[in-house]
C-alpha cells in the first residue's frame, strides 16, 4: 500500500515510476517479524531517490480505493504458493508450532483473511491498515542502511535531512521469549503430501553443532542406497529464534528405511558427542572463515544494505558491518564447555523429524485447509526414541579427516603478456574449453565452469578429484537407479513448475542494423514501469507480471517474454496484454525527445556498469559461450551504440520488426 500515492507525490505509483525511470529498481519484502524497502538508483540521483524513499514511508495515502485491488495482489500471491512445495512446508512447520505462538499465524494471508472475513464483520479495513501504520510505522523501530560512491558526510546529510523529521512515536519492539516448539511440539514426527514428486527427510534440532562434519553421516548413507543428497544447515526461520536442519533427498529404497535413517543420524551424534569438542576442526573453521574475509568479493550494493538493514534489527551497527561487509560469521572463542552442553542437547526427544512422500497420501489423518495439505502429525514413541538414543553399531568411530582443499598460498601468478582476452584453448569431439586471464581483479581465485568457484591454490587437487569421479564412477543397478530416478522427478518436477515458467507472450525480433538484443534492451527497460501499473495495479491481471530478454540459441534473433500469471481465464489475460502492448506502441509514438534521452542515459549506464568480481565477469563470458553467440563485446559495443539510438529508430522498430506469438497455457 505504501507504493501507490503519499503525500509528495499523490500520483499512483510515483514512487516505482521515478526508480525504474533512473536505472533503478524498488521492491518491498514482508518476512514475519519486519517490513523491508529498498530502492536502488542512477548514483547522481541518490539524494532525489532517498526523498521518494522518505516520503513513500513517512506520508503515503493509504487510499480506500486501492485496498482491494491491494487484497487481489495478496491473494495472487498466494495462490503462487499453493503449488510450492517450499511454502506449503514452511507453512505447515508453522502451524504445528507451540500453540498461540505468533510463529504460527497465517504468514502472507489471502483475499479470505485480508478482504472477505474482516468486511463480513464490518471491519473497516483501510481504517486497520492506518492504525496499523500509525503505531508501528515508528522512528524507534525503524533502520536506515545507505550505500553510494559520494563521501561518508554527504550520505549523512542526505539521510539526517529527509529520514530525521520521521516520528518517534514510543512503540515497544515485540519480544518473543520462548521457542515456538515446546515439549509438545518436539520428539514429533510430520508427514507431509507434497505436490510434487519430492522425497525428504528433515531432522530439526535446537543446535548448532554438527555443522559441517557430517560428510562421513553422508558416504555411509550414499553407499547404502537410502540418500542422493544430504545437507546440514543453520537455520533461522524469525529473530530470536535459530536452529539446525539436517534434510536427505531420499532414494525409493531409503523412504522405505526412514527409521534406519534416523537411527543413523542419531548413531552419528553419539559419536561426536564421545569423541567431544575438537580445537583443529575449530580452528579450521576458523581458518576458512579468514580466508573468505581477506578475499572477499564486493558485494552489489542493493545486497550490502539490506544485509545490513535486516542485522540492524538485532545487531549494533558495528556487529551489522562485520556480518554484512566482512562476512564475520562470527567464529567465537573455542569453547569446549558451551560445545558440550549444545551437544547434550541433540537428543531425539529434541527433535521434529519431517518425511515429505507422496507415498502418505493414502494414510493422512488431517487436513490443513488453507494450503490444502494432507499430513499426519504424532508424537514418536516413546520406545522408538529410546531406540534412537541408546543405538550404537559402531559404524561411525571417527570425525572425518581435515580438509585438505583450503587453500594456503595467495600469490598471483605472473600475467601471460600473450592473449588477454578469452580465447579456446582446446577443440575435441565433445567439448570446447575456453580460456580467460584475470587482467582485472587480480585476484587468487579461479571461475571454471564444471560449477567450480575458488581460490588457484589447490584448484589443481580439486579438479582432479572431480574428474576422477566423473570418469571413475561405479556403474551398477542401483547407483543407475537413483540417476534415473532423479532425472525422472525432475521432468515431473516440470508439470509442476509456476506457469509463468511454461507459458507467456513472445515478441521475436529480428536483426536490424543493430543488435536485436540491444533494441530490445531499451524495450523492456522502458516496458517495465507501465507494465506494472497497467496490468498488475490497475487491472489486477495477475501477482507476477514480468518481461525478460534473452537471445534464441544459435541464431541471430531474440525475444522479449511478456508473463502475467494469475487466476483469470487465459483469454482474459492475453486481451490484456494485447491492450498493453498496443497503449505502449502509442506511449512510445508520443513520446518527448527529453524523457527518451534520459531513458537512454540510463541505459548506457547500465552497458558501461563494471563487474564487482571475477565470478560475475565470468558468468558473462559463460552465457554467450551456452547461447553460442561469442559476442564477448557485448557490454562495449552496447554502450557504444545505446548512446547513438534515436527515438524514430526505436519506434519504427518496434512498430515494424514485431510479430506476437500467443502460447496458451
Amino acid at each position: 500500500m505504501l507504493f501507490t500515492r503519499n503525500q509528495k507525490n499523490p500520483t499512483p505509483y510515483g514512487f516505482s515510476n521515478f526508480a525504474i525511470s533512473h536505472a533503478g529498481s524498488f521492491l518491498a519484502e514482508t518476512e514475519l517479524s519486519y517490513t523491508r524497502y529498498y530502492m536502488t538508483v542512477q548514483e547522481n540521483m541518490l539524494k532525489e531517490g532517498l526523498e521518494q524513499l522518505f516520503d513513500t514511508v513517512a506520508s503515503p495515502i493509504l487510499s480506500e480505493e486501492f485496498v482491494e485491488g491491494e487484497a487481489a495482489i495478496v491473494e495472487s500471491e498466494f495462490i503462487k504458493g499453493l503449488s510450492q512445495d517450499s511454502v506449503r512446508y514452511n507453512s505447515i512447520q508453522r502451524m504445528t508450532s507451540r500453540k498461540g505462538d505468533p510463529y504460527g499465524y497465517f504468514a502472507t494471508g489471502n483475499q479470505n483473511s485480508v478482504w472477505e472475513q474482516p468486511t463480513k464483520f464490518g471491519i473497516n479495513i483501510t481504517q486497520a491498515l492506518q492504525t496499523f501504520y500509525e503505531t508501528f510505522y515508528s522512528a524507534n523501530l525503524m533502520v536506515i542502511a545507505v550505500a553510494g560512491p559520494q563521501p561518508l558526510d554527504e550520505l549523512e546529510d542526505s539521510v539526517a535531512r529527509f529520514f530525521s523529521d520521521v516520528p518517534n512515536k514510543g512503540t515497544l519492539f515485540p519480544v518473543w521469549d520462548t521457542s515456538p516448539y515446546g515439549r509438545e511440539e518436539l520428539g514429533t514426527i510430520l508427514e507431509v503430501v507434497p505436490v510434487s514428486d519430492v522425497r525428504e527427510l528433515d531432522i530439526c534440532t535446537m543446535s548448532e553443532f554438527l555443522n559441517t562434519k557430517a560428510k562421513t553421516l553422508a558416504e555411509h548413507l550414499e553407499k547404502l542406497s537410502y540418500i542422493s543428497y544430504l545437507t546440514c544447515e543453520r537455520s533461522k526461520p524469525f529473530r530470536d529464534y535459530r536452529m539446525i536442519l539436517i534434510s536427505a533427498v531420499l532414494t525409493p529404497f531409503g523412504l522405505e528405511r526412514q527409521d534406519h535413517i534416523v537411527q543413523l543420524v542419531f548413531e552419528y551424534i553419539s559419536m561426536l558427542k564421545l569423541v567431544g569438542p575438537q580445537e583443529w576442526f575449530w580452528d579450521e573453521m576458523q581458518q576458512i572463515a579468514d580466508v573468505r574475509r581477506r578475499w572477499r568479493d564486493p558485494q552489489l550494493t542493493e545486497e550490502l544494505v539490506t544485509s545490513i538493514g535486516a542485522d540492524l534489527l538485532e545487531l549494533s551497527i558495528e556487529e551489522s558491518i562485520l556480518e554484512a561487509v566482512f562476512q564475520n560469521r562470527s567464529v567465537v572463542s573455542y569453547s569446549e564447555e558451551i560445545l558440550t552442553n549444545i551437544a547434550e542437547l541433540l537428543t531425539p526427544d529434541n527433535m521434529r523429524l519431517t518425511i515429505l512422500s507422496p507415498k502418505a497420501v493414502n494414510k493422512t489423518k488431517f487436513y490443513e485447509p488453507i494450503y490444502k495439505i494432507h499430513y499426519n502429525y504424532a508424537k514418536i514413541e516413546s520406545e522408538k526414541l529410546t531406540g534412537y538414543a541408546n543405538s550404537s553399531s559402531n559404524i561411525f568411530r571417527q570425525l572425518p579427516p581435515p580438509n585438505a582443499y583450503i587453500p594456503e598460498l595467495f600469490q598471483i601468478k605472473s600475467q601471460n603478456v600473450g592473449k588477454q582476452y578469452i580465447h579456446c584453448i582446446l577443440v575435441t569431439e565433445y567439448s570446447l574449453v575456453w580460456n580467460l586471464e584475470d587482467t582485472i581483479f587480480k585476484v587468487p581465485k579461479v571461475m571454471v565452469r564444471v560449477a567450480v568457484d575458488g581460490f588457484s591454490h589447490r584448484i589443481d587437487d580439486i579438479l582432479v578429484t572431480i574428474f576422477n569421479k566423473m570418469s571413475n564412477f561405479p556403474v551398477n543397478n542401483d547407483a543407475f537407479n537413483i540417476a534415473k530416478d532423479i532425472y525422472r522427478r525432475t521432468l515431473v518436477g516440470e508439470l509442476v513448475t509456476q506457469p509463468c515458467g511454461l507459458a507467456d507472450v513472445e515478441l521475436i525480433l529480428f536483426e536490424t542494423k543493430y543488435s536485436p538484443a540491444l533494441l530490445l534492451d531499451v524495450v523492456e527497460d522502458l516496458m517495465k514501469a507501465p507494465i506494472m501499473t497497467q496490468l498488475r495495479t490497475n487491472e489486477q491481471l495477475g501477482y507476477i507480471v514480468e518481461t525478460e530478454c534473452s537471445p534464441l540459441v544459435g541464431r541471430t534473433s531474440s525475444i522479449l517474454a511478456v508473463s502475467v500469471q494469475g487466476v483469470l481465464p487465459p483469454n482474459t489475460v492475453e486481451r490484456g496484454i494485447n491492450r498493453f502492448l498496443d497503449s505502449f506502441e502509442n506511449d512510445l509514438r508520443t513520446m518527448s525527445e527529453d524523457v527518451f534521452v534520459q531513458k537512454r542515459s540510463s541505459m548506457v549506464d547500465m552497458f558501461q556498469s563494471e563487474f564487482t568480481d571475477l565470478f560475475k565477469n565470468g558468468a558473462y563470458y559463460w552465457k554467450e559461450i551456452k547461447f553460442g553467440k561469442y559476442n564477448f563485446n557485448r557490454k562495449a559495443n552496447g554502450a557504444r551504440l545505446a548512446s547513438t539510438i534515436t527515438l524514430k529508430e526505436l519506434q519504427g522498430f518496434y512498430k515494424v520488426c514485431t510479430i506476437v506469438k500467443f502460447k496458451s497455457f
